[in-house]
């Protein structure tokens, strides 16, 4: 009888004293009855323990702290938002996300300095504290224009604060900084009259650039123009100088042409020059010839006998008419003659 009844206890306590652990989850057995806590954690799986025995359950992966507005999205009541002073002493609010998991092998260490549940409230209280103090070595401008380096500074400050709690940080964001109105109005005119100084400056600098280019195309354009007026000056140049030889090569076969005249013909330069000035008036086309007074005319005379003393040597002259006979030169009184 009294083995029946073992062993109908034993089918009726034996599933109650197993319990399941999550792929989630550590935990820590801790007897009630002996108040004993274990000092061996236990991971994911059906774990036996024994009759009074229980598990302190803690999650393996990363514990997400919030510290927004009005607590939306947080899982513990002090997770809100951070009011703090700068180091300029300015008050900001912060909202921050914290990212950190427990160290597995200090859990049962955890329990015994701060207890269960309590050990959350320590970690979010000094995750604050710990944002606090990066807040109170920040300046107001930093919160403004430096966002990152401040979130930086907190990441810092928490890691430095949670080690001794058995966490490691892993994530800060630095989600908004509330700045006071009239201290966020100011920085934004003056970070408009930055903006403005910024756009003078570029200004100013195109119109270097634009000036310096116009210059620049200014002096080549002059460079051009000196190229042109140097080939142009060449070209005079060497047509003067083309002209001058041909005029020079002319003169020279004309020269060498009178003195084969002169030589053929024995003339002197003046008979030269008179043959020159007739050939030169037999080449014209149409001739207008204007005396200031009237000349007289030479006529060759048909008679060949003897000079007396009332006949001209050749020609007789007519008052008022030039007369132009090649070959002959006669003389009477006013009469001229030219024969080459």
């Amino acid at each position: 009888m009294v083995l029946v009844i073992s062993l109908l206890l034993f089918v009726i306590l034996m599933p109650l004293s197993f319990e399941v652990l999550s792929y989630d989850e550590i935990g820590v057995k801790y007897h009630n009855v002996t108040k004993v806590l274990g000092n061996e954690t236990f991971g994911e799986g059906r774990h036996y323990v024994a009759p009074g025995e229980g598990f302190f359950v803690f999650k393996s992966t990363f514990i997400i702290i919030n510290f927004v507005t009005g607590g939306e999205g947080a899982t513990h009541p002090d997770e809100r938002t951070i009011s703090c002073l700068t180091s300029d002493g300015l008050p900001v609010e912060i909202e921050a996300t914290i990212q950190y998991q427990l160290r597995e092998g200090d859990l049962p260490q955890l329990l015994r300095d701060f207890g269960y549940p309590h050990w959350s409230d320590a970690i979010i209280a000094t995750a604050g504290a710990a944002v606090r103090l990066a807040c109170g070595n920040s300046t107001a401008e930093q919160m403004y224009n430096n966002r990152q380096g401040v979130q930086t500074a907190i990441l810092d400050q928490v890691q430095s604060a949670l080690q001794p709690l058995y966490a490691d940080v892993s994530f800060v964001e630095l989600n908004d900084v509330t700045l006071p109105p009239e201290y966020s109005a100011a920085v934004g005119e003056k970070e408009a009259s930055k903006a403005d100084v910024d756009v003078a400056m570029n200004q100013r600098t195109q119109a270097l650039i634009t000036s310096q280019t116009q210059l620049l195309t200014a002096m080549e354009d002059a460079k051009i123009s000196i190229i042109q007026a140097q080939a142009k000056a060449d070209g005079i140049v060497a047509a003067a100088q083309a002209d001058a030889a041909a005029i020079e090569n002319d003169l020279n076969v004309k020269a060498l042409i009178y003195k084969e005249v002169m030589d053929s013909f024995g003339f002197t330069p003046d008979e030269l020059l008179n043959y020159i000035s007739v050939e030169q008036l037999v080449s014209l086309d149409d001739l207008t010839v204007g005396l200031h007074s009237p000349a007289p005319f030479g006529i060759k005379s048909s008679d060949s006998g003897d000079n007396d003393d009332n006949d001209s040597t050749g020609t007789t002259g007519v008052a008022g008419t030039t007369g132009v006979t090649p070959g002959t030169t006669g003389t009477t009184g006013g009469t001229t003659g030219i024969a080459p």
